[in-house]
């Protein structure tokens, strides 16, 4: 047999091999639906109650707003700026409005790096109470918070469905006309190993990007805070702090803003995908044969638009954020920053949080937001405003359909924690199938490989003569 018929032989072993792969995938993918349709069912019921736990929570949250829509509460306080005079006998003030995702510094040193604020007593300020320039803290002023109910999932790239371009997830923001996408997450330099000039991105906040999807040009870094994005290894719950964080560039400029966190104490979700090519032929499903099945892991909760999704889920009532966010997991690390290694844990994703707006009885003094005044004493700083019962009474009703909802959801959560039992039982079955259609994707990859390798030597001996 000659060289050339040799390489024929393995050529057409190959491309059998690649085809009958791909008839396996089909098959494969065929059996896992009774499966999805199996933990479909289970799931959907178990979003819905959350769903309706929730929903008290967000109800408990417009009673509180409609107070201050009416206008007897108020969303505006006195931020102290400064305080002057020998001894100190005036304050500089400005009328700031209630924000849940911090306040920006207003200077360099003292008051300008915290948010110090007039407490009042009536009409009168009894003093100033001061914060550091943080989320944890600047956000209890005038709020209360409360956590949200979830269903918190784990994926691995090898559970996603044939055809599903995505590459990862991640928190970031942007600016209006900033074509610089920073990535808020700790430890993301991790994930750079998966993300590559010429993939897309798509944002979960519409009016960011100028089009549906955006186009990554490159890549960089850039300093910036953490505060308030706690892990589990961060006790203080203080989060990361000032980091450097990786940052993206995007090929055109965003039309909208993505801010850390947006005001509702959220943050903004991106996600990175490979260019879609669709599944033509069986060479479509081809995956490099090293890549690993299980990084980057994707954290994030389940909703009606995300049922069925992870390898894992469980039960979770935790104030961190609940935007999806990917990291590696076979670079977890704990317990050594004494040696100055950084710890690497899990990303810091559960249920969310909702805020109310307590505000307050009383306003700054002939003013609107913005306003600002020196003040030469703390008496009659502020103004009463009306009393509103029919508001209040619906506070206090829509609080107590919540601790209802609440209490008998808790009531019943070994019952709703035995679900998520038997709906994991299920994700272990399917697994075992979306693991099979990985080795075959990957086969099929090795497969193209070895088809290139050969073609090119055939190639060779065609040059060179070897087959004469």
């Amino acid at each position: 047999m000659s060289l050339t018929d040799e390489i024929n032989d393995k050529l057409k072993n190959e491309t059998e091999g690649v085809t009958w792969l791909g008839d396996q995938i089909v098959l494969l993918d065929a059996e896992k639906e009774q499966w999805d349709a199996a933990i479909d069912k289970m799931d959907r019921p178990l979003v819905t109650e959350i769903d309706a736990v929730n929903q008290t929570l967000g109800e408990v949250r417009a009673a509180y707003q409609d107070r201050i829509n009416v206008g007897c509460r108020t969303d505006m306080f006195w931020r102290v700026v400064d305080k002057t005079g020998t001894p100190d006998n005036s304050w500089d003030v400005i009328c700031t409005k209630i924000s849940v995702n911090g306040y920006d510094a207003l200077g360099a040193t003292g008051l300008g790096t915290c948010l110090a604020w007039l407490v009042p007593s009536g009409t009168n300020a009894t003093g100033i109470q001061s914060f550091p320039l943080n989320p944890l803290n600047t956000a209890k002023i005038g709020v209360t918070s409360d956590s949200l109910y979830g269903i918190k999932y784990y994926n691995e790239p090898y559970t996603i469905d044939v055809g599903d371009t995505t590459v990862g997830q991640f928190i970031g923001t942007i600016g209006t006309g900033s074509t610089v996408l920073t990535i808020m997450e700790p430890y993301a330099d991790n994930l750079w190993d998966s993300f590559e000039v010429g993939q897309l991105i798509t944002c979960e906040k519409d009016g960011v990007l100028a089009d549906s999807s955006d186009t990554i040009t490159g890549f960089g870094s850039a300093v910036t805070s953490l505060v308030g994005l706690t892990t589990t290894a961060y006790t203080s719950n203080l989060g990361v702090g000032v980091t450097v964080v990786p940052t993206i560039l995007l090929a055109t400029q965003a039309v909208g803003f993505a801010t850390g966190p947006e005001s509702d104490g959220e943050w903004v979700t991106f996600n990175v995908l490979d260019d879609p090519t669709g599944i033509t032929t069986e060479s479509d499903y081809a995956i490099p044969f090293d890549t690993n099945p299980f990084s980057p892991q994707t954290v994030g909760i389940m909703n009606a638009d995300r049922i069925g999704i992870g390898t894992w889920v469980e039960y979770n009532n935790a104030g961190l954020t609940s935007a999806p966010q990917s990291w590696r997991p076979e670079y977890e690390i704990f317990g050594y920053t004494d040696r100055g290694i950084p710890d690497v844990v899990s990303p810091p994703v559960a249920s969310g949080t909702i805020y109310y707006k307590d505000g307050w009885t009383v306003t700054p003094l002939n003013a609107t937001e913005g306003t600002a005044r020196t003040l030469s004493s703390l008496s009659n700083v502020f103004s009463s405003l009306g009393s509103c019962s029919t508001e209040d009474a619906a506070v206090t009703a829509a609080e107590s359909a919540r601790n209802t909802a609440e209490s008998n959801f808790a009531t019943g959560l070994t019952a709703f924690n035995d679900k998520l039992t038997a709906t994991n039982a299920l994700r272990k079955e399917r697994d075992e199938l979306n693991g099979r259609i990985w080795m075959a994707r990957g086969q099929i990859g090795a497969s193209i490989k070895d088809k290139e390798r050969l073609e090119a030597l055939q190639r060779h001996i065609d040059d060179q003569g070897l087959d004469t």
